[in-house]
């Protein structure tokens, strides 16, 4: 019974666990749940967790835990993360940081996120992201979308919207689906549809 509480005693300091009582254990144990403590401390550091004591790395461990920042911090920087401390980044860093951020903004335009910083753009990627805002509106008004702003389109866009738009209502008309207009169907679509 002894035997099995002590076993179970050390487990649980192993274990990092608050039930740990270490008068209990041996030297030799005392000293690998030390070393285990040490390699949890390591580890939490390297991880940035809050549970890291700086206080009890070695010295070269303390230059892998700045090491790992350094370089959690320049991916968050990178990424976007609002966490990103910029102050942290050497001169070529920043360089890529500003490169990855002009090109995430360069995305959200062309994607017409809300996000988008326009003053950001060069003259180039503004006509890019036009010429892209201009093809997504003709394929909202080529499929009937609410989105569709009529008045961006060319003159043969606003054609091919017009022919599509009747080929919908011929085929609502003849399928017998709402949405049907009548007086925007041709004579021979008519008697097409009364056969």
């Amino acid at each position: 019974m002894e035997t099995e509480r002590r076993a179970q005693n050390y487990a649980a300091c192993r274990g990092g666990f608050p039930e740990c009582n270490r008068s209990l254990l041996t030297s030799d144990q005392a000293e690998a749940v030390e070393t285990e403590r040490a390699a949890r401390n390591f580890e939490n550091c390297r991880s940035g967790f809050a549970s890291c004591d700086l206080s009890r790395l070695s010295a070269d461990q303390a230059e892998a835990v700045e090491n790992e920042q350094r370089a959690r911090n320049f991916s968050d920087c990178w990424n976007g993360a609002s966490r990103c401390n910029e102050a942290l980044l050497t001169a070529d860093q920043q360089e890529s940081v500003r490169t990855a951020s002009l090109a995430r903004n360069f995305a959200s335009c062309r994607s017409g996120f809300s996000s988008c910083r326009p003053g950001l753009l060069t003259g180039d990627q503004l006509e890019a992201v036009e010429t892209e805002r201009r093809a997504q509106n003709f394929a909202a008004c080529w499929n009937g979308y609410s989105a569709c702003n009529a008045a961006l389109l060319t003159p043969d866009q606003a054609e091919s919207v017009r022919t599509a738009r009747l080929a919908r209502n011929f085929e609502a008309c003849r399928s017998g689906f709402g949405g049907c207009d009548r007086g925007l169907l041709t004579p021979e679509q008519i008697d097409a549809i009364k056969r």
